[in-house]
């Protein structure tokens, strides 16, 4: 760590009150924002540094979490300054502190089936609380459906940039490999066009999700959750799709080669006995995450436009999970749906 960036803490730390910076630990699991464990005399801590928001959208997250606190959910409250803020504004961006919470990370195969329902439930608890302290949300939200024309004209273009990369002698094993998996995707898109939901929808039903609950977000002590953490993309949206994407990104063999359909059932029959979703509406999400998922580049624009590689993984263990998903396509509706 540079004597630049252990003075950022320390100002951080010492802004809010905390005294003196003792030990400084970077958190390697995440990869939007930077975070850190920080000790001082007062405790232990995580300082984070937002990179995927804005100062007012953190601040109202920021409420959102400590009315969730105040209600007895696992999750971290947000520090303040002497001012009230929850957020320092500094020369090197903007920072947030928290207690540091305890416990650790579990992979979705390393949780046995009553531990899957629990989550569920946890999740459940975070749409049903979050409705509580948050201005209602409508019943219903305008479908997110990709756009097959547009996909393809991306396709087209990431394929000419790699190609030009490769005629100059700049191509790297990244380039060969998305190459050939965006000309799989494309032909993918144009044969099953037919199966694009109805983008004219308004789907539901909506209200008030956290946004990226997956494994990374949640700590373990023993057999409980003990925090939910990151919640910087809270917002309004289709409760059950939020189901889908976390059950998928919790229980996905590592490999990109599928996902756990029994710890899956499991996940989505916890969550159905807090928040009760019918199954036709778990149906229909099951089918937009896997158009939407056929439909995504994201991680091509980070690598290509931004220069950004932390996120090329995710391109690669994707593009093998729609791979198996075309296959099993029946059970996997069934596990959500059932």
């Amino acid at each position: 760590m540079s004597d630049r960036e252990r003075g950022i803490l320390a100002d951080v730390v010492t802004a809010f009150g905390l005294g003196e910076l003792s030990t400084v630990e970077p958190v390697t699991t995440g990869t939007m924002n930077r975070n850190w464990r920080v000790s001082t005399p007062a405790g232990v801590y995580a300082v984070k540094q937002l990179l995927d928001v804005g100062a007012d959208q953190a601040r109202r997250h920021h409420a959102a979490t400590s009315a969730l606190a105040a209600k007895g959910f696992p999750v971290p409250c947000p520090a303040a300054l002497a001012g009230g803020d929850t957020l320092l504004v500094h020369p090197a961006g903007l920072f947030a502190v928290s207690a540091w919470a305890a416990g650790v990370h579990r992979a979705g195969s390393e949780l046995d089936l009553a531990r899957c329902e629990a989550l569920g439930r946890v999740l459940g608890d975070v749409h049903v609380l979050l409705s509580s302290v948050l201005p209602a949300a409508p019943p219903l939200v305008p479908a997110d459906t990709k756009d097959p024309g547009v996909v393809c004209e991306a396709i087209d273009r990431y394929v000419a940039l790699i190609d030009g990369r490769r005629s100059r002698g700049d191509g790297d094993d990244f380039d060969e490999r998305a190459r050939g998996l965006l000309l799989t995707r494309r032909a993918s898109i144009e044969a099953q066009v037919c199966r694009r939901p109805d983008d004219a929808a308004r789907v539901g039903p909506a209200g008030w999700i956290h946004g990226d609950f997956q494994q990374y977000n949640v700590l373990w002590d023993g057999g409980r959750v003990s925090a939910v953490l990151d919640w910087d993309r809270m917002r309004v949206g289709v409760l059950p799709s939020e189901v889908v994407r976390a059950a998928v990104y919790i229980f996905s063999h590592a490999d990109g080669h599928g996902v756990d359909l029994d710890r899956v059932a499991a996940f989505v029959r916890g969550y159905r006995a807090v928040e009760p979703v019918d199954a036709a509406a778990f149906a229909d999400a099951v089918h937009r995450w896997w158009w939407n998922q056929l439909c995504a580049l994201w991680q091509l624009s980070r690598h290509y436009e931004l220069g950004d590689l932390r996120c090329d993984r995710f391109f690669f263990s994707e593009s093998a999970l729609l791979s198996w998903w075309e296959h099993h396509a029946d059970d996997v509706r069934d596990a959500f749906a059932s």
